[in-house]
């Protein structure tokens, strides 16, 4: 249904949890899901109906929810009502955050983490209201997350009538890492991120090798997999380019060895990735004796993470560009 629920699933940036609920309601109760689905590994679908809350009857509205995730989210809920008679019923958001990093979501995972020795996650942060009712925020120290709503809510719930076959739309804009963004900019902000994403993907997809099969399902399976090494692609620190992470949702940062061993393994879709990958390795190589991280002269990083995750469980930091210790970047070797 699009909601963000649960203890590990959410809106990550810089490996802190920005959103780890958001949950869309008609009169209280969630919608009912018709189908849901990935439409690019930047966007999803999910085609609903409403549940038999209120005085609404089966089937009477269609809600369509949409999402695009870039350096930011944005969701787009659009309610029509199918029916014949006019409709009054309340949409409601539950939005929370709990600023946790990613390692301590992680341990509650029950395929890579042990969740019944995990510590438990941080509380919810209350959020603080804009006084138009059309944004809020959560803060938690130097981490913050900034949400703006197209319309302005009551308390996170909008009262809605809509006439037969009108259509009712809410634009939700996430903004993680404390950046103060207005309504106009926001919309400008998106446009353009979705023109450079796409472009992105089609640049990518037309510099690859291309295959023609009369097996459709090897034209397809070699297709998927052109665009999923696309969703792997992270920016470099600096001008490097772009380097292949080792994986999501965990693993969306630089490692030594798996970076490595896929940029060996997808030199069939050309030098890029692996160009990228060597400097940035290069950049991070260890220039000293550390025991505590195993670390010495020339030996390759293990793994790069950044902002709480960083804070809370590595001991050594590196600037991408000198080599040199600083805070907002943790390493082990």
């Amino acid at each position: 249904r699009g909601d963000v629920t649960g203890e590990t699933n959410g809106f990550f940036s810089n490996d802190t949890r920005r959103l780890s609920r958001f949950v869309l309601t008609i009169n209280g109760e969630r919608p009912l899901l018709l189908s849901s689905g990935k439409v690019e590994y930047f966007s999803a679908a999910f085609y609903m109906r409403n549940p038999l809350a209120g005085e609404l009857q089966h089937d009477v509205l269609s809600i369509v929810r949409t999402r695009f995730v870039g350096d930011a989210m944005q969701d787009r809920i659009a309610i029509t009502n199918e029916s014949m008679v006019t409709q009054r019923f309340t949409v409601g958001l539950e939005l929370g955050t709990d600023f946790a990093d990613i390692f301590s979501v992680k341990d509650h995972d029950f395929a890579l983490g042990d969740p019944a020795h995990a510590r438990p996650l941080p509380t919810l942060v209350a959020p603080s209201w804009g006084e138009d009712g059309d944004s809020l925020r959560f803060v938690d120290g130097d981490d913050s997350t900034q949400v703006l709503f197209s319309q302005p809510a009551n308390d996170g719930t909008w009262e809605v009538e809509l006439e037969p076959r009108a259509r009712w739309e809410l634009m939700v804009d996430v903004f993680p890492d404390g950046e103060e963004v207005a309504h106009e900019q926001a919309r400008r902000r998106f446009g353009d991120e979705r023109t450079r994403v796409r472009e992105s993907l089609v640049a990518w997809q037309l510099r690859v090798p291309q295959i023609r099969a009369t097996w459709d399902g090897l034209a397809h399976a070699f297709g998927q997999s052109v665009a999923d090494l696309a969703s792997l692609r992270m920016r470099a620190q600096g001008d490097l380019g772009k380097l292949p992470a080792a994986g999501m949702p965990w693993f969306m940062t630089v490692f030594g060895r798996d970076t490595i061993i896929t940029c060996l393994q997808t030199l069939l879709f050309g030098p890029e990735l692996a160009i990228t990958a060597l400097h940035a390795l290069a950049d991070l190589q260890a220039r000293e004796d550390d025991p505590s991280t195993d670390a010495e002269p020339g030996k390759i990083v293990h793994e790069v993470r950044t902002g709480k995750a960083a804070r809370n469980w590595f001991s050594r930091s590196i600037d991408f560009q000198s080599g040199e210790p600083r805070s907002s970047e943790g390493a082990k070797t």
